[in-house]
């Protein structure tokens, strides 16, 4: 077993979400994640992240309570950049030194620039604009006690 067991000895057909969030500077970061899915549709709505608890994703979340999934088509073009974004410990300025992504305000009526509501990506098809449910993974041991993040949005 390795780091990152699915990653490297397995293939596991699925989407994956470049997730924006803000940084403490305020500036908007972007991370690739592959495990997240749909995880209620009966009663509620919510989405899983599941992330390193050290992630830049997860600090940021943690802190803001807010993130943006953004979905995105395959572009043979981008890829080079979706891969770049997961390495871990890269600051906001890194990442944009090589971005070809345009970040744009959200749409939505009151999200638009602060120090907790991320920038969206203009070429995404699809964005869910989030909020972690703390109370809710904070009741549940098996979410709360994880050494991974489990980001129930």
């Amino acid at each position: 077993m390795r780091d990152n067991w699915y990653q490297r000895c397995s293939f596991l057909g699925s989407t994956f979400a470049l997730i924006t969030t803000v940084n403490e500077e305020g500036e908007t970061n972007i991370g690739p994640y592959q495990l997240s899915f749909p995880f209620e549709v009966n009663t509620r709505r919510s989405w899983m992240v599941i992330s390193r608890n050290t992630s830049n994703t997860a600090t940021n979340v943690y802190r803001t309570l807010k993130c943006a999934l953004n979905f995105i088509e395959y572009d043979k073009d981008q890829i080079e950049t979706v891969l770049k974004f997961g390495y871990p410990g890269q600051t906001v300025a890194e990442k944009m030194a090589y971005n070809t992504f345009k970040l744009i305000d959200s749409p939505t009526p009151g999200r638009g620039p602060s120090d907790i509501y991320p920038q969206i990506l203009a070429e995404a098809y699809q964005v869910y604009e989030c909020t972690l449910d703390i109370d809710r993974i904070n009741e549940n041991p098996i979410l709360r006690d994880s050494p991974s993040a489990h980001l129930l949005l």
